[in-house]
Protein backbone atom coordinates (compact mmCIF):
# COMPACT_ATOMS: atom_id res chain seq x y z
CA UNK A 1 0.00 0.00 0.00
CA UNK A 2 1.42 3.37 -1.28
CA UNK A 3 0.16 5.07 1.64
CA UNK A 4 1.73 2.93 4.34
CA UNK A 5 4.93 3.04 2.70
CA UNK A 6 4.97 7.16 2.57
CA UNK A 7 3.81 7.33 6.25
CA UNK A 8 7.02 4.87 7.03
CA UNK A 9 9.47 6.53 4.73
CA UNK A 10 8.13 10.37 6.47
CA UNK A 11 8.92 8.21 10.16
CA UNK A 12 12.51 6.87 8.99
CA UNK A 13 13.70 10.97 7.91
CA UNK A 14 12.03 12.22 11.09
CA UNK A 15 13.64 9.77 13.15
CA UNK A 16 17.50 10.12 11.32
CA UNK A 17 16.77 13.84 11.97
CA UNK A 18 16.06 13.57 15.11
CA UNK A 19 19.00 11.54 15.40
CA UNK A 20 21.07 14.25 13.50
CA UNK A 21 20.21 16.93 15.77
CA UNK A 22 20.35 14.84 19.10
CA UNK A 23 24.15 16.49 20.19
CA UNK A 24 22.98 19.71 19.40
CA UNK A 25 20.10 19.61 21.42
CA UNK A 26 17.01 18.24 20.07
CA UNK A 27 15.05 19.56 16.83
CA UNK A 28 14.19 22.92 19.49
CA UNK A 29 17.40 23.81 20.73
CA UNK A 30 19.18 27.16 19.55
CA UNK A 31 22.09 25.28 18.69
CA UNK A 32 19.42 23.41 15.99
CA UNK A 33 18.19 26.17 15.03
CA UNK A 34 21.05 27.43 13.92
CA UNK A 35 22.62 24.82 12.17
CA UNK A 36 19.37 24.48 10.39
CA UNK A 37 20.10 28.31 9.47
CA UNK A 38 23.46 28.10 8.65
CA UNK A 39 22.81 24.57 6.45
CA UNK A 40 20.30 26.85 4.32
CA UNK A 41 22.62 29.63 4.08
CA UNK A 42 25.36 27.11 2.54
CA UNK A 43 22.81 25.22 0.76
CA UNK A 44 21.30 28.41 -1.11
CA UNK A 45 24.72 29.31 -2.89
CA UNK A 46 25.23 27.39 -6.24
CA UNK A 47 27.75 24.42 -6.17
CA UNK A 48 28.51 24.41 -9.64
CA UNK A 49 30.80 27.32 -10.97
CA UNK A 50 29.22 29.97 -13.59
CA UNK A 51 30.00 29.84 -16.85
CA UNK A 52 32.95 32.21 -18.16
CA UNK A 53 31.65 34.91 -19.49
CA UNK A 54 31.66 34.73 -23.84
CA UNK A 55 33.59 38.30 -23.66
CA UNK A 56 36.22 37.01 -21.34
CA UNK A 57 36.71 33.55 -23.52
CA UNK A 58 36.82 35.61 -27.27
CA UNK A 59 40.03 36.94 -25.93
CA UNK A 60 41.74 34.05 -24.88
CA UNK A 61 43.98 32.06 -27.11
CA UNK A 62 43.45 28.53 -28.42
Amino acid sequence: MRTGRTRRAVDVVQDLLRQLVAPLGGPGSPRARAFVEELTTLLDVPLVPSPPDDTTAQGATP
